[in-house]
Parts: structure tokens; C-alpha cells; sequence
């Protein structure tokens, strides 16, 4: 019996969608094959430092991200698709028409959490999100 593969999509790929992979893949790795990607990412290697501080600060193992783009073979592949905010979420489902019934928001079992993109706050308010992150990836019942 294969596992389930769930994809876990932000905006660039680079901060929270690969700590979201790297959280839920730590918590359901036995069950579930996870990766992450973006609706347009970053050309970098790996994730944003401070998205690997957090996960080592939680003691969530991680491995070398490289930042992927979503396209319609992947979302084609998976069985769930998790977008980390309502934007995202409808811009999967512009793109990705045929495959709405697979794309829900990482938050759909507690919508009054919102998951923003930290990339450009300080320090203390993305920590803020990451906390909120891995409180929603504990939570989520898969």
C-alpha cells in the first residue's frame, strides 16, 4: 500500500511551505509522503534561515530544501494539495481548475487561524507565524 502524497504550497517556496513539509513530515512520516513548493520560487538553495533556526529550535529534523514551482504534473500526483493562505489558495484553484477538490487551506480545520507570508517581517513576527505554523501542522488531522 503506497503512502498518501501531499504537496504543502506558499508563494516563493522558501519560507513557510518547506517548514511546513519539514514539520508534517516529522510528525507523519509513517502514513504520508510530503513536499513543498511555490506558485513562484525563490531561486535560491534551501529555506529562509530563519525558517531552519525554527525548526532546529523545535528539534524538527530538516533536510536541504531546493525551492520548487507547482505545476499541473505535481498537483496531478498528489493526493491533497495545502495552500498556507487564502491568496494562494485561490490562485491554485484559477490555475488548477480540474484539481479543486484536492486543494484546501492548511488551516481549513481551524479557519480562524491565518498563516501569513513573513518573508519581509522582523524577526519576532515571523517567529510569530512559524509558531502558529507548527501549531496548525500539530493539529491538522490528516
Amino acid at each position: 500500500m503506497s503512502k498518501k502524497s501531499i504537496n504543502i504550497v506558499c508563494y516563493a517556496n522558501y519560507c513557510r511551505s518547506p517548514a511546513a513539509e519539514q514539520i508534517l513530515r516529522n510528525i507523519h512520516q509513517d502514513k504520508f509522503e510530503f513536499q513543498s513548493s511555490g506558485l513562484n520560487p525563490l531561486i535560491k538553495s534551501n529555506m529562509d534561515p530563519r525558517s531552519v533556526r525554527f525548526l532546529e529550535q523545535n528539534k524538527i529534523r530538516n533536510t536541504l530544501h531546493i525551492p520548487k514551482k507547482i505545476n499541473l504534473e505535481s498537483v496531478m500526483k498528489n493526493d491533497l494539495i495545502l495552500a498556507l493562505d487564502i491568496e494562494i489558495l485561490l490562485a491554485l484553484n484559477k490555475s488548477f481548475p480540474l484539481q479543486k477538490k484536492k486543494i484546501k487551506l492548511i488551516t481549513y480545520q481551524n479557519p480562524k487561524i491565518k498563516i501569513q507570508d513573513p518573508y519581509h517581517l522582523s524577526d519576532e513576527e515571523y517567529y510569530k507565524v512559524m509558531e502558529k505554523l507548527l501549531s496548525v501542522c500539530k493539529d491538522l488531522k490528516l
